[in-house]
């Protein structure tokens, strides 16, 4: 078997993704790795890539020319995911986005048990991410401990908006809620690819109270930690600095949210969820003020609305950061305190 793993990538040595540990989390267990990238000339992100080609012959680089001024530019996400999907070569594909890393050892043999017991007709499968919010004692409870990851090579599979969440105006494409514009769809009928999960309903149901349930919390801890023992996991690290994440809005997610679902002009100019006033009027004391209180006074919130005190569980599990995103954790570390 022939393992791909692909990401994308855009501007981040100005955005300070973790990207580099991405790419050399991915190098540990896939036989190539294909990124797509859509930075700006001069920016700096493409001379560390052709730094890292220079190093391993498995990686491969290809730049896009993206719209990003487009009206409906939040559509790109997913078709720059489907870009880079589209040059790999493996029997199967790995998907990682470039704020996460995975396990450091038995990520290839753990991928090869999960394909074993899957079958065949498993064409697309769901797996572990642990999603930190303001370092590594809280892991998120309010948001699925899970992502879709792991498919097939199989060209009729992409990703991009499904059909049923399509919507147009003056001829340009748009998402509605309920999809990030990345899911895997058939290319011809746009339908989402069934997926295959690890997680029963029950435990399903036992997350869901265990958002404000303690009891529960516990017994969710208890499952996924033994989760994280036994099957390939990922790391998330979008929430780990609170405040970067605020500035990674303030300077591009933001207003690319409301590019894909066509609402920049419904909302107040300059609308964001996190304070009542434009980003662009924010300074970094105020961003760290609010980080510090997001941080401490919840444990997730799903920003599609602002955040007006609403009190999250969080869990803490036992296990050692990988050793390629240590440095880049620890001195971003402060960043939410």
């Amino acid at each position: 078997m022939k393992l791909s793993g692909y990401t994308t990538i855009r501007n981040a040595k100005q955005m300070d993704y973790p990207f580099v540990a991405t790419i050399r989390s991915l190098l540990t267990f896939c036989d190539e790795v294909v990124v797509a990238d859509s930075s700006d000339e001069g920016e700096g992100t493409l001379d560390m890539l052709q730094d890292l080609m220079d190093e391993d012959e498995r990686l491969q680089v290809f730049h896009v020319d993206i719209p990003w001024d487009a009206p409906n530019h939040g559509i790109y996400d997913g078709q720059m995911k489907a870009y880079a999907r589209e040059r790999c070569t493996g029997d199967y594909l790995f998907q990682i986005d470039c704020d996460e890393v995975c396990q450091e050892t038995g990520m290839r043999e753990k991928i090869e048990q999960v394909l074993a017991k899957a079958g065949p007709e498993a064409s697309l499968i769901a797996l572990p991410v642990v999603e930190y919010w303001g370092g590594k004692d809280k892991v998120r409870v309010d948001v699925n401990p899970w992502k879709w990851r792991l498919s097939k090579n199989d060209p009729k599979i992409t990703h991009g908006i499904p059909y049923q969440m399509r919507w147009y105006k003056d001829g340009l494409l748009y998402a509605r809620h309920g999809t990030d514009g990345c899911d895997y769809i058939y290319t011809d009928t746009g339908e989402v690819v069934p997926c295959m999960h690890f997680i029963k309903p029950e435990v399903e149901q036992i997350r869901r109270h265990a958002v404000t349930n303690p009891q529960a919390t516990d017994m969710y801890r208890y499952w996924f930690q033994s989760v994280i023992e036994q099957l390939p996991t990922v790391y998330h690290f979008s929430w780990w600095s609170i405040a970067a994440k605020i500035r990674k809005y303030k300077h591009f997610w933001n207003d690319s949210w409301l590019t894909l679902y066509g609402e920049k002009g419904d909302k107040p100019t300059g609308w964001n969820p996190f304070f009542e006033k434009p980003l662009s009027e924010v300074t970094d004391e105020e961003i760290a003020e609010k980080a510090r209180e997001l941080a401490t006074e919840t444990g997730g919130h799903i920003f599609h609305t602002s955040w007006i005190g609403q009190k999250t569980n969080s869990i803490t599990l036992e296990h050692e950061l990988p050793s390629c995103i240590k440095e880049w954790a620890e001195s971003h570390s402060d960043l939410s305190k």
